[in-house]
Order: C-alpha cells, then structure tokens, then sequence
C-alpha cells in the first residue's frame, strides 16, 4: 500500500489550494493509497484577526465528507487544536507545529513520500521533515507564489533550498521556466489545478435543474477590483437586482466591496457563505453561467488570481463561462 503524507492548506481553509489539496487526497484514496493531512486552519483566523470575516468555510466537517469505506485509510491533523506557551515575542509557531506534527506522523509508519501543496511555510516543513526523515519531498505551488515569493529577498534563499531538496517539483508551463535553472531535471509540468473527473460529473438527472442564471464564487479580498467585482456589478447590475445573479464568497473584502456597490449603484448585494469543496459539484450543476475575471484583470503587483481550477470545474460541470 502507498502512503503519503500531504502538508498543505486544507478545508475548512477557503480557496484553490486547500480545495486542490483536497480532491487530491480524495483522488488518492480512491487508488487505495493512505493519506495523512497536516494543515493549519488557525491561519483562516489569524489573518483577519479584528475583524467580523474569516477564510474559513462554516459547517465544513472534512471527516465527514470521506466515504466510510475509506475512513481507516485517512487521517486529518490540525495543529490548531492546541494552544502553544505564551512568550515574549508571541507567535503562533505554526512552523513549529506543522514540522514536529509531521514528524510524529512520519515516526508512526513507514511513508513512501512527503507531499507539499503550498511552499510557504508547508513547502519549508516538508523539506525539513525530509531531511530529518530522510523521506523523498514532493513539492507542488500555488499559482502566484514564484512571482510573488522566489524573487523575494526574504525568501529566495530558504526556498531555493526546498526546490533543490525536492525529489520532484510540479509546476506548470508558466512557471517552469523560473525554475529550471534551480532544480535542473527535477520537476514535471502539469496544469496547476486538474478537476478529479470522478467527482464532477453531470448526469442526466442535473441537466435540467439550472435555477442560477449568473454566479461569482470565491474569495473577496481587499484588492477585489483585481477580480473584476467591479465590472460584475457594472454589467450584471440588472440581474443582481432580479435576484438572478448569485454571489458565493468571503473574505476581508466584503464589507468594503459591498459599500462601494451599494454608493456607486445603490444595490444591495446579498452574498451566500462560501461552500466546501465537496458540494461544489452540486452548486455548479445550478449554474448556467459563471463569471471568471479574464487574465488582464488581474495582472497586479501581488501575482495573479488563477480561476482556471473553478472554470475547469465548471466546464465539466455543463456551465458556460464568461470572462469579464
């Protein structure tokens, strides 16, 4: 039996890499491999720390979503759930709880590999916890993070380090090119987000229940204009007030992002909570249209907002897509 142990955003944590980590490992255990997740759901909190939102989806119970015939192949780890010693200076250590979490683990059985979805910080603890072990590390990143963080001063030499320890780096046709020079032969290119075909699958029964005419699903951050939340409202004003335009997301943009439209349009926008990964199949199998922000509109200082594991979802989904 293959096991791998993933260290990654993880649900309930919202977003693309938590819910790529997420089918990842449903998609593994469908092939019989045992998986155990070290994750850290802490940061969902931390971040907006004083404020009434959080990055964490609400009644999202993972161990729940594993079918039960696979429950003794999976374990689900969250160092969040103690408390650390309080100090001067005083930190949430989540370095130091995500390594020596893993470490426990990988002391409990005999892995064949460490897997890391994100490179920071759980990129650097899979490379410490391999060094330790002495366990092959492979390494997989978000779309944004070689621009944002590998030309960073603070950064580049710690991750320069995990690209090279690697047994193998994933990355896709963008980002290789950044890479190569680093980790010479060891990287493979695929798309950064594949949808697990087995869980998005229209069937007959779905093809007809389309109630959702138009809708936006994910994060709403401060730099929301970069998703073209903006120009949704501008062109989709009419649906919005018809109620025909749905709205699925959160984050520490909200509050701003529905006070600019309610100003400049004077609409009232009603967002749904964010949803699990799992019942996203579901949600899109209402949707007729979904509105994705076209690459131009978010090029930006802070990388780019890749939508393409939403759209591909989407698309197998039977959805039509409408760049904006």
């Amino acid at each position: 039996m293959k096991k791998v142990c993933i260290i990654s955003k993880f649900p309930p944590v919202q977003g693309g890499i938590a819910s790529r980590a997420y089918w990842r490992v449903r998609e593994m255990l469908d092939e019989g491999t045992k998986v155990a997740v070290v994750t850290s759901t802490g940061c969902g909190q931390l971040e907006l720390a004083g404020t009434s939102t959080s990055y964490l989806i609400k009644n999202c119970d993972v161990l729940s979503s594993i079918p039960k015939s696979q429950s003794e192949l999976f374990s689900y780890h969250d160092v969040d759930r103690l408390d650390v010693p309080w100090r001067v200076q005083e930190s949430p250590d989540y370095f130091e709880r995500l390594l020596s979490q893993t470490l426990i683990i990988l002391q409990e059985d005999e892995w064949d590999f460490i897997e890391s979805d994100y490179l920071t910080p759980y990129g650097i603890v899979g490379h410490f916890a391999s060094q330790i072990t002495g366990i092959p590390h492979i390494v997989r990143h978000g779309a944004s993070e070689i621009r944002k963080y590998l030309n960073h001063e603070l950064y580049t030499p710690i991750l320069c380090e995990v690209l090279k320890g690697a047994e193998v780096v994933i990355t896709d046709d963008s980002s290789h090119i950044a890479l190569r020079n680093i980790v010479e032969r060891k990287y493979e290119i695929d798309p950064i987000y594949i949808p697990y075909r087995k869980a998005f699958f229209l069937d007959e029964t779905q093809k007809l229940k389309r109630d959702i005419t138009y809708s936006y699903i994910g994060k709403i951050n401060y730099h929301w204009r970069y998703k073209a939340l903006d120009k949704i409202i501008e062109k989709y004003i009419s649906e919005i007030e018809t109620n025909d335009m749905k709205f699925f997301a959160q984050g520490k943009g909200v509050i701003d992002f529905l006070a600019w439209a309610k100003k400049t349009y004077s609409v009232d926008i009603h967002i749904e909570s964010f949803i699990c990964p799992w019942d996203i199949p579901s949600l899109l199998s209402r949707v007729d249209t979904l509105l994705v922000p076209t690459k131009e509109s978010q090029e930006n200082e802070w990388g780019i907002i890749n939508t393409s594991m939403l759209s591909k979802e989407a698309e197998l989904m039977g959805c039509n897509i409408q760049e904006i």
